[in-house]
């Protein structure tokens, strides 16, 4: 009996390890076939989306369009738009199999020893997104070589889903970007920031290069007042440490081509990295090149950049200036489903600010904070006051997922800043000023107003015998003394105002009373916002017209024509007359150099330089059809529907400018943008000395800038020109850090991303 029990033991432990044996192999077989289908299918769908994708691009000479042009692709490739619904059936839309040009054995198709069923292709249209759902089938043998005969595996059925939308817009990667760069580089310099305040000499030459960019012309200044050397107040006297990009024209004031040798507006140099060159002395400067033909990489200037050549050499040049709040329709919060209704007007819907305010739930956590409910006037200066000082939200702002609803007024002091965190929209206006901390995005749907210094409330850096609590050495920008992380990006769907807007020029009478302030009829006084406004309605005018005035009179055929442009006309208020800078006594388009000619600018209210266009009135030309159909869209730069009367918003700039440091830079940390106008002033004679400072970019469809800086023989002013006697108007230093803090599409172009992966069934 104990031989039968041993031998019993025996014989169970034998056939016990054969078993694991058979079965370990049987694991490392399925574990490796496994592994191969997997890889199969993921390569197999992915080569389908490629050949998709690029036959896509092939029609369209190289470069993505729109999401229309894509889905009639699909269209014409026998794809249709299957309608709403989840992940479809993997029996269901076409297949797509013998199109991929894969192996075929025994009759079968094949990729990496794997049986090929079926590869189909199901198109969902939503919104402005197509959805491309790529079902593979395979079914391969289980256990081939252990097993006879071989086990037949259930097919499996793997999906990937990609997605067809918007393409992120590339501007941000820019330090100040625009349609046109008119009088802007006047005592401007453009810098990083990052080189800017680097407090340490062992990171010298490590810092890259910033970016400027025109999307349709460059004027630059120049004064060729026979003087060499003479650099005066007509001049560019700007530099910028990188490269300027250039599509359409670049011409000087005067209407020639610029000699770039000449212009006062110069490059500091960077190396063959794309870093800037400094040594001990500081920055180098030299004139501008253009880039050679073909061009190549890391050229200081490009001109006609991307319209010669459908490979861009050096990063991406935005071809338009998309919405903030994307002008698609939006999403119908009563029934959550995309609605197409208002797609395309150049204006921001309530289903388009839904749409991006139901995902934006950060928070104001701190500061002063004051909502004023629609339909809320603020009109004496207590209620301002009381707004600016002590608010309405004591626990701040945390919106839920409609948004803000409202006007909204921020204010921060260092020992109380405006503590932001994560993304907020608000659904009105909003004036910005005095400190932030934290980081984050705003996207106001309305306009957007920085009547004063808006700066981060970065610490400083301990110098010694510096003691414990108070340091006084450099500043530790984007970093607070408690480590926090400060950056700041603003979006507006409608303009953004910098300082003072209302303010009248100074006319033969003088300088303008301190409260004075221009009504912004025809029977008013004029300013620089009126000035710049009439130049832009010029542009989009131009846009709508088959020919422009000549000189005598005549007509010539338009280079810049859009067929069914919808043109959006800045006015100072709604219902103010609107001015366009298009009378030919005064402005005309020459064929020769492509630009304008006669004045740089109007001067005043005067129907020989102004065409006047006039909203209350729904005959007239400019803004209705003939039956009375709004045929342009009117932006206003004063305080929407009215919320705040305009000679209290004057008082408070003068109240703020009064309560700072005079004589020295307005001071702004962010990240600004908006698809219609960015208008900054910093008068000479105000406490800000024509200066401005500003850590972030400027990023916008029309940009207007009167921060001239002053004359400076004695130089009294830390930021001067190393080019002229004048101080630096514009310190704009690049932050990089914000390339990427605000999320925008542009409609005008699309890119594919995988978005999904789902195994429908497991193997058998």
């Amino acid at each position: 009996m104990p031989s039968i029990l041993v031998l019993s033991g025996l014989a169970i432990f034998a056939v016990a390890l054969l078993t694991a044996v058979l079965t370990g192999q049987s694991t490392v077989v399925h574990q490796d076939e496994d592994y191969r289908v997997s890889s199969a299918v993921e390569s197999v769908a992915a080569l389908a989306a490629d050949g998709l994708w690029s036959r896509y691009l092939a029609e369209q000479g190289g470069a993505a369009g729109d999401i229309h042009s894509f889905r009639l692709h699909l269209s014409a490739q026998g794809i249709a738009d299957d309608g709403a619904g989840g992940l479809p059936e993997a029996t269901a839309g076409k297949d797509l199999l013998d199109e991929l040009g894969l192996p075929v054995r025994d009759g079968r198709t094949h990729f990496n020893e794997v049986d090929l069923d079926a590869v189909r292709i199901v198109r969902r249209d939503v919104g402005d997104a197509t959805q491309i759902f790529l079902t593979v089938s395979v079914g391969t043998a289980r256990a081939e070589g252990l097993v006879h005969p071989a086990l037949e595996r259930a097919g499996q059925h793997v999906q990937q889903v990609y997605t067809v939308e918007p393409a992120d817009f590339r501007g941000f990667e820019y330090a100040l970007l625009a349609n046109n760069l008119d009088c802007i580089f006047c005592h401007t310099r453009v810098d990083n920031a990052e080189r800017w305040w680097n407090p340490s000499s062992d990171l010298t030459g490590s810092f890259a290069r910033v970016k400027v960019g025109a999307l349709e012309s460059l004027i630059v200044r120049h004064d060729d007042d026979g003087l060499t050397g003479l650099i005066n107040d007509h001049d560019a006297d700007s530099t910028i440490a990188g490269s300027l990009y250039v599509r359409g024209l670049a011409a000087e004031s005067d209407g020639g081509l610029v000699s770039w040798d000449s212009v006062s507006l110069k490059a500091h140099p960077f190396d063959e990295t794309g870093h800037i060159v400094e040594d001990s002395s500081g920055l180098g400067l030299a004139p501008f090149e253009p880039a050679g033909n073909p061009p190549a990489p890391l050229e200081s200037l490009y001109l006609g950049y991307e319209s010669a050549h459908a490979d861009p050499v050096d990063g991406t040049l935005p071809e338009h200036f998309p919405a903030p709040f994307p002008d698609d329709g939006g999403i119908d919060p009563a029934t959550g489903k995309f609605d197409p209704g208002g797609a395309g007007n150049r204006r921001v819907d309530d289903t388009e600010f839904f749409d991006l305010a139901r995902h934006a739930l950060g928070a104001i956590t701190a500061g002063v904070v004051n909502v004023t409910p629609p339909g809320e006037v603020i009109d004496t200066l207590p209620e301002y006051a009381d707004a600016v000082l002590r608010g309405n939200q004591p626990n701040g702002l945390r919106p839920d997922g409609d948004g803000v609803q409202g006007n909204v007024v921020l204010t921060g002091t260092r020992e109380h800043p405006i503590w932001i965190e994560g993304t907020l929209a608000i659904d009105g206006d909003l004036v910005i000023q005095g400190v932030v901390k934290g980081t984050g995005s705003i996207y106001v749907r309305a306009n957007l107003y920085v009547p004063t210094d808006l700066v981060y409330a970065d610490g400083h850096r301990y110098l010694p015998g510096d003691a414990p609590g108070s340091p006084s050495g450099p500043r530790t920008f984007g970093l607070a003394d408690d480590g926090t992380k400060n950056a700041l990006a603003l979006a507006a769907g409608g303009n953004v105002l910098i300082g003072d807007f209302q303010r009248p020029s100074t006319g033969g009478a003088g300088a303008p009373g301190e409260l004075e302030i221009i009504s912004g009829g025809a029977d008013g006084k004029w300013n620089f916002a009126l000035a710049k406004t009439a130049l832009f309605n010029r542009s989009e005018w131009a846009k709508t017209q088959a020919t422009l005035p000549a000189p005598g009179g005549a007509a010539l055929a338009n280079p810049g024509y859009v067929q069914d442009h919808v043109p959006r006309y800045y006015g100072y208020g709604p219902n103010t007359t609107i001015p366009i800078f298009n009378q030919s006594a005064a402005t005309w388009f020459d064929a020769t150099t492509g630009t304008w000619q006669g004045l740089a600018a109007p001067t005043a209210w005067n129907t020989s330089q102004l065409s006047y266009a006039r909203p209350s009135n729904p005959s007239d030309p400019f803004l209705y059809d003939p039956d009375g159909a709004p045929k342009a869209v009117i932006s206003s730069l004063t305080h929407t529907n009215g919320w705040m009367k305009p000679s209290i918003y004057k008082q408070s700039l003068e109240y703020f400018e009064n309560a700072r440091e005079q004589d020295t830079p307005m001071l702004i940390d962010a990240l600004l943008y908006t698809n219609n106008a960015i208008l900054a002033l910093a008068y000479r004679d105000s406490a800000f000395a024509g200066m401005l400072a500003m850590n972030g970019s400027i990023v916008a469809a029309d940009v207007g800038l009167l921060v001239a800086g002053k004359r400076d023989l004695a130089n009294h002013y830390p930021n001067h020109s190393s080019l002229s006697r004048y101080a630096i108007g514009l310190q704009l230093n690049y932050d990089q850090r914000l390339k990427r803090a605000l999320s925008i599409k542009t409609p005008f172009q699309v890119q594919l991303e995988r978005t999904y992966w789902n195994p429908r069934a497991s193997l058998l």
